[in-house]
C-alpha cells in the first residue's frame, strides 16, 4: 500500500511510531494501478505516467522483466509545495534478461531504452538502470547508491519514501483507468 503524502508533501519514508517500529516502509509496493490510481490527478500527470506505460511496454518488448522504484516530483505534492507541475517520473529499473541473453547485447541492440537522454525525451523519464542478474558487490553499490539518493529530495535533503512497482504489472488496467 501506498501512504498519503505528508505535512511536506512527499511520501513518508517509513509508516510507524520510529523507522525501528515501522509497519511500512520505503519502496512502497504496490501495482501499476494502484500508483496510477494515487497519482494520475491531472492532465500532465496523466500523460506522464502514459509515457512511463509506454517505457514500460518497450522494454518488456525486450524481454526484460524485474520491478521499477518510481519517485521524483510525480510522486511529491508538486502542485501544493512548489506551485507547479511534475517535469518527469524518475525510474530505478531493477532488471533481469530472459535466461539465455546476454544484457550487454540487449542494451546494445537497445540504445534508445537505455541511454538517459533519450529515455528522458521519448518517455519523459529520468531513468537508470541496474543488472540484477550480476552478482556480488557491484549490484549492492548501485542499489545502495540508488536508493540513499532517491530516497532524499535534492534540493533539500529532505528523507522521503518512494514506490516499488513489478515489471510486468497489471499495466492495460492502469491503461484503461
Amino acid at each position: 500500500m501506498i501512504p498519503k503524502w505528508n505535512l511536506s508533501g512527499v511520501l513518508p519514508p517509513f509508516v510507524g511510531a520510529s523507522p525501528a517500529e515501522a509497519t511500512g516502509a520505503s519502496p512502497y509496493r504496490a501495482t501499476i494501478l494502484e500508483f496510477a490510481q494515487q497519482f494520475c490527478t491531472s492532465d500532465r500527470r496523466i500523460r506522464l505516467f502514459q509515457k512511463l506505460l509506454d517505457y514500460r511496454r518497450a522494454l518488456l518488448a525486450v524481454r526484460l522483466s524485474g520491478r521499477q522504484w518510481l519517485d521524483g516530483s510525480f510522486c511529491e505534492d508538486v502542485e501544493r509545495v512548489h506551485r507547479r507541475a511534475p517535469g518527469d517520473i524518475d525510474v530505478v529499473n531493477l532488471l533481469c534478461v530472459a535466461p539465455g541473453t546476454n544484457p550487454a547485447a540487449v542494451m546494445a541492440a537497445n540504445p534508445s531504452l537505455f541511454a538517459w537522454a533519450q529515455v528522458k525525451s521519448d518517455y519523459n523519464c529520468d531513468a537508470y538502470h541496474v543488472d540484477m542478474g550480476r552478482r556480488g558487490e557491484d549490484t549492492y553499490r548501485q542499489l545502495a547508491y540508488y536508493l540513499g539518493l532517491f530516497s532524499h529530495q535534492k534540493a533539500t535533503f529532505l528523507w522521503k519514501g518512494m514506490v516499488e512497482v513489478p515489471l510486468p504489472s497489471d499495466d492495460d488496467q492502469a491503461k484503461a483507468l
